[in-house]
């Protein structure tokens, strides 16, 4: 027997079958404001969490889920000493429930007039200097758009994961060294969340032209070693030690250090400590020249390549906006790849 659910008198194809989804109606139907309840639920693992993102007092939110409970007549939560997590039918319902509401969504853009339509999206990505070169070309480009609201957070790849799975953002681009895939690629098994490997390269020791090392094509570690180097300080996984975390930042032995925690004033540490350098994806030539600024490969690092990987809820499709970003951000990354010779993704 097929289920029929209604929204705004129109069909929805779901599955196999045919769904049919509705508001508030006689009956079993549901309610698509539950259904928005419930996958706030799971990707917050609370219900206090869940309340706090949707601006609505705890034992409100913890009714509406026993009234979805009961008219499925299934059990979607346990609840644990912590918060709660899905069961294994209410896995399955929540699978259904994120393609339904994306269905929803897409289904309400498509009859938008262009006057009511909003451009909205938020991404967390890493302190990359070709992203953000990237979005801020797409950003403009936008800007005879109308009304868009994005969100674009620079920080470290374990924030970016919680963003998407409690924070609901749409999307992110987290980096690691490939000796560590297995163990990310584990945690975002766990957290539901999908992948793509973005881009695979090799890191470039990034300095000021007036470096005493800037003349050369290609370096070895040991020349840095009595240089400064500046680090993201806040680069931080729990699976890996923190000796193992300090040879993947800095450069062994290195006594002189600076940890920084916002992109934009590496820049001006690199010009003002012509002594100084600091480990990067490629950076876009324009911005080279603007900061006056080089950027070599080193032997050492030949080996030990980093990936920036794009994650997204499981089973979910990238508007058409999300993907203008995207394949903006991949244009930048394939003219880099012509000049430094890093390893495409193919």
């Amino acid at each position: 027997m097929k289920e029929k659910i209604w929204y705004n008198d129109k069909k929805l194809k779901y599955g196999k079958g045919e769904i049919q989804l509705a508001i508030r109606k006689e009956g079993t139907a549901l309610n698509i404001l539950y259904l928005k309840y419930a996958v706030t639920v799971a990707r917050c693992g609370s219900i206090t969490g869940a309340a706090e993102q949707l601006y609505m007092n705890q034992p409100n939110l913890s009714k509406a889920i026993k009234e979805l409970e009961t008219s499925l007549n299934i059990t979607i939560f346990q609840r644990t000493s912590t918060g709660v997590i899905p069961t294994v039918q209410g896995q399955e319902f929540l699978d259904s429930a994120r393609q339904i509401l994306q269905q929803i969504a897409e289904l309400e853009e498509r009859y938008q007039s262009e006057e009511k339509r909003k451009i909205a999206f938020s991404v967390s990505v890493p302190r990359a200097s070709y992203i953000t070169y990237a979005f801020a070309d797409f950003a403009n480009s936008l800007s005879s758009s109308g009304e868009f609201e994005i969100n674009f957070m620079e920080t470290n790849s374990m924030e970016a994961i919680q963003n998407i799975s409690r924070k609901g953002y749409s999307m992110g681009i987290i980096r690691y060294q490939s000796e560590y895939e297995p163990y990310f690629q584990k945690m975002l098994q766990e957290k539901r969340l999908q992948a793509q490997l973005l881009w695979e390269f090799e890191y470039q020791a990034l300095m000021s032209v007036r470096n005493p090392l800037a003349h050369k094509s290609r370096i070895q570690l040991e020349e840095l070693v009595p240089l400064t180097e500046l680090i993201h300080g806040d680069w931080d996984v729990p699976f890996i030690p923190a000796d193992e975390q300090e040879q993947v930042l800095s450069v062994p032995n290195q006594k002189k250090k600076i940890y920084v925690y916002e992109r934009g004033s590496q820049f001006d540490l690199l010009q003002s400590i012509p002594d100084s350098f600091m480990w990067v994806s490629p950076v876009p030539e324009e911005l080279l020249q603007r900061y006056q600024l080089v950027q070599i490969g080193c032997s050492e690092m030949a080996g030990r390549p980093f990936r920036d990987v794009l994650i997204s809820p499981q089973g979910y499709r990238f508007s058409t906006v999300e993907k203008g970003f995207i394949q903006r951000v991949m244009d930048v990354r394939d003219i880099l790849n012509q000049k430094y010779g890093a390893l495409p993704w193919s």
